[in-house]
């Protein structure tokens, strides 16, 4: 008899420890947007364009990058944040500043931010999802 009421017990406990709540990686997924709303930036050398960049949804993200490229050439990234895999959790938000370069007059450039996230399968696993913003700058002949 003990070894039933023990072996109940135990059934309660391990059913008590299930965690059927959601995680963050079972909710909606981060999106990204800016302050200024913006998609295009038109400026003379050395004018600087602050934003900010917002991260929103109910789940968290891992990694927070921007590419830029010039006249659609690769010109390098900058990783923003990497949580090394643990989720930072939203609402987030980042102050971005660029100043726009003489030698870019002309040109376009166009950063692209990413936020990295996870998102459990229907199987149970987990995969890195991406969700981009892209922002095109032209910068102009000053005066």
């Amino acid at each position: 008899m003990k070894n039933i009421i023990f072996a109940v017990a135990i059934a309660f406990f391990v059913a008590s420890c299930s965690n059927d709540e959601p995680t963050h990686e079972d909710n909606r997924p981060p999106t990204l947007r800016f302050d200024p709303e913006i998609d295009r930036y038109e400026g003379k050398p050395g004018d600087k364009l602050n934003l900010k960049i917002i991260i929103e949804g109910e789940s968290g993200f891992t990694r927070l990058e921007t590419q830029k490229k010039v006249n659609n050439i690769q010109e390098g990234s900058e990783i923003i944040i990497d949580t090394d895999q643990k989720s930072v959790f939203t609402p987030y938000e980042h102050d971005f500043e660029y100043e726009l370069n003489e030698n870019e007059t002309g040109k376009t450039v166009n950063l692209t931010f990413t936020v990295s996230y996870k998102e459990r399968t229907p199987s149970g696993g987990m995969v890195i999802n991406f969700q981009h913003k892209a922002l095109q700058i032209v910068t102009i002949e000053g005066n």
